[in-house]
């Protein structure tokens, strides 16, 4: 339990830490951003989520009905940041940056698909000394499902539209997204270990200082060579 609490402590708080970056130094808003804003948002709420189911765990016996809102709210939180992830994938990965309607609707139903699916389906907890020490059941093999399902679509888009990616994006992307896959295989054979979350504050970080953060370092750049040549 000190082990995970330690990686889910230290993970809101470089999730606190990019916000902070973000808002300072980002003023622009366009649909990138803006994806990647709430991805930064929905890590948050759902380190938040995490560290407090870690606490309701230790005392089970005393929060049971607690526990378990906050434990469906968890699964909330994974589902949603894979969805927003997968869109950004699909943002980065087509022409011109655009998704179409029909396909962003059929990913919110898939969406709402699992969502439902997470709420309704029944949790194990798997518990010792009235401490969880994991969960596991039908609605946590759907979160495994989903999260692996997203990542062999993103990739599948990546090999797809690689002309499309530009350079500086494609290897980070297509390690962040294998990097995702390994973690979801080592998480469902190890559910003790609370990697998922870390993952994708990991996964933030990365896509903030590889790929967004350099686009507006060359903008900066580019703006700055086209003033001096502006002056006599």
């Amino acid at each position: 339990m000190n082990s995970t609490i330690f990686f889910s402590a230290c993970s809101l708080l470089y999730c606190i830490l990019l916000l902070i970056i973000f808002k300072v130094k980002n003023k622009s808003n366009n649909k990138k951003r803006n994806i990647l804003k709430a991805l930064l948002l929905i890590n948050l709420f759902g380190l938040i989520l995490e560290v407090l189911g870690i606490f309701l765990g230790g005392n089970y016996e005393h929060f049971k009905l607690l526990n378990d809102i906050v434990l469906r709210l968890i699964l909330v939180y994974y589902f949603t940041w894979v969805f927003v992830f997968i869109i950004y994938v699909m943002v980065i990965s087509s022409e011109n940056e655009y998704v179409s309607k029909n396909k962003m609707i059929i990913w919110s139903i898939l969406y709402l698909i699992v969502l439902i699916a997470g709420m309704v389906l029944p949790l194990d907890y798997n518990t010792r000394n009235g401490v969880i020490i994991y969960t596991s059941g039908p609605a946590i093999n759907v979160v495994y499902f989903y999260s692996l399902f997203c990542d062999a679509i993103g990739l599948l888009l990546m090999f797809k539209n690689a002309k499309e990616i530009k350079g500086s994006k494609y290897v980070p992307l297509f390690v962040l997204i294998s990097f995702g896959t390994i973690i979801s295989m080592i998480q469902s054979s190890h559910p003790e270990l609370l990697l998922s979350s870390t993952m994708q504050t990991f996964v933030t970080y990365i896509i903030y200082f590889t790929m967004e953060d350099s686009k507006a370092k060359e903008a900066v750049k580019k703006l700055e060579k086209e003033n001096l040549r502006s002056y006599p």
